[in-house]
């Protein structure tokens, strides 16, 4: 499972496959399937199997339901890139398809109507009809800011849980109710070390700088304060605060701060929940 994780998070798969697009777009209701809301309650993307021989699939479709994520999605020749993982844990297959080439896509289409992202991929090698893990990504033309933006993932049923990718910037599912995910490190019973991943996208992290965590545990809060800039001596850091040390941070999206702090002092057991307030904006995780 740690190496799923490994090839998913830093992109380096062992197939990797530079095709192309080939777009139309559509707004006449998928046909001849009709979907409901329901059928996305468990998953982001739906998959059809279009062409098969033996036990393998050679071409397929894979419908997404147009939510935030596509957001900035006006029409399909906005699309710039997709970044696709599909198989099982015993294979992973990654395709990247680069718009500039126009081979195995052979129709990407938008379903206004229905709200729905439509996608028939000639696979360039066929794959085993065994899925379980299928995530995706879309590099899109944001013609107001005038840059490129990457979307957030989507996912099939179980495939966060699959690849090993809870509770981090990937996990968006985990996101839905909070804005503040924890990863905890035991020892002895007690937690050594929190991970904190936090969803930024009210103000810049470039300009953050003061850092309050607030624990609850057994009813009991903690104040923890702490000063950090992601610029190195752009500030006076302060790393220590009541025995609990800010060990460092990952920035691994434009919209995630991700903290490491040592909380081994406090020799707590469990979290009830944390609240924090990054310079004057407040965020809170669901537990």
């Amino acid at each position: 499972m740690k190496k799923l994780k490994i090839i998913f998070l830093f992109l380096l798969p062992l197939f990797v496959f530079s095709c192309g697009l080939k777009s139309q777009e559509n707004n006449s209701p998928v046909n001849p399937i009709t979907l409901k809301q329901s059928h996305f309650q468990d998953t982001d993307i739906i998959y059809h199997i279009l062409s098969e021989q033996q036990d393998s699939i050679e071409k397929i479709r894979l419908i997404i339901k147009i939510d935030s994520r596509l957001k900035n999605l006006s029409k399909i020749t906005d699309i710039k890139h997709i970044d696709l993982t599909i198989g099982n844990t015993a294979k992973l297959t990654h395709l990247q398809f680069d718009a500039d080439k126009i081979k195995a896509i052979t129709n990407i289409r938008m379903d206004k109507e229905q709200e729905l992202l439509i996608i028939d991929i000639n696979l360039p090698t066929a794959i085993s009809k065994d899925i379980d893990i299928i995530t995706i990504f879309f590099l899109l033309d944001n013609r107001e800011k005038h840059v490129l933006e990457n979307t957030d993932p989507y996912y099939y049923k179980n495939s966060v849980k699959l690849l090993g990718v809870e509770n981090t910037f990937l996990d968006q599912t985990s996101f839905k109710n909070a804005n503040v995910l924890v990863k905890k490190i035991i020892k002895n019973k007690n937690i050594k070390e929190i991970e904190l991943t936090i969803k930024v996208t009210d103000q810049s992290i470039d300009d953050i700088k003061d850092i309050h965590v607030n624990l609850r545990s057994n009813g009991e809060i903690y104040h923890l304060d702490f000063i950090h800039s992601i610029f190195i001596n752009s500030v006076t850091e302060k790393n220590k605060s009541h025995g609990c040390k800010l060990l460092g941070f990952n920035r691994p999206d434009r919209s995630y701060i991700v903290y490491f702090i040592d909380i081994s002092k406090l020799k707590i057991q469990k979290i009830d929940s944390i609240a924090i307030k990054l310079n004057d904006r407040y965020y809170y995780s669901n537990k």
